[in-house]
This record gives C-alpha cells, structure tokens and sequence, in this order.
C-alpha cells in the first residue's frame, strides 16, 4: 500500500517534470520578462524619486507661509498700499514717448501713425 503511494507520487512528480520540460522555454521568457519590469520600475522610481521629495518640500513650505500669512489675509482689503506691514512699492512713472524723426521719402502711413502733421 505504502509501496503504491509513492509510485504514485513519484508517477506525479515525474509527470509535472515533464510539464515543466515542455515549457521550459516560455517559462524562461517569462522570468527574463518579470526582471525586465522589476529593473525598469527600480529605475523609474529612482528617477522619479527626486522630484518627488522636491514638489514635496514645496507644498510643505507653501503650507508653513499660508499658515503664518493667513491672519493678515482679512486685513489685506483695508489699504492697497499695506498688507500684513508690508509696504508696496508703487510701479514707476511710464517712460515718455518720443517721437519718432522724420525721414526724407518716409511713406505716409509712418507719418500719420507717429501724429506728425506732415513728412
């Protein structure tokens, strides 16, 4: 009895042997394959990595600003000129326009654009 178990898991053993035989081949592709993907998501991820930890330390620091900013936001409407003790710094004066000179042979669009009376 004993005798006829292990004929008979040796028998399946041999069998699933034999399977593995025939598939060698695809079984191997198979391996070759599931490394190529585990080696390009190691190198992805190590490439991607920095970034990561950047736009992290980003949003953090965005956070810790609005969070110390945040109690000056409702006086800010008060005066366009002050916001939280900040002074804003006017923009300059624009800077004149000069007219153009005119040019001898000038066509007469250049002169009417630039508001001389003649060329």
């Amino acid at each position: 009895m004993q005798a006829d178990a292990a004929g008979v898991h040796a028998a399946s053993g041999l069998a699933k042997l034999r399977r593995l035989r025939s598939h060698k081949a695809e079984l191997i592709l198979l391996a070759v394959a599931t490394g190529c993907v585990m080696a390009f998501a190691l190198w992805l991820d190590g490439q991607l990595r920095p970034a990561l930890d950047t736009r992290e330390r980003n949003e953090r620091a965005a956070e810790e600003l609005h969070e110390r900013m945040a109690p000056c936001l409702p006086n800010a409407g008060r005066s366009p000129t002050s916001w939280c003790g900040a002074v804003t710094i006017p923009p300059p004066p624009p800077i004149p326009v000069s007219p153009i000179p005119l040019i001898a042979g000038a066509p007469a669009a250049f002169c009417t654009a630039n508001g001389s009376p003649s060329c």
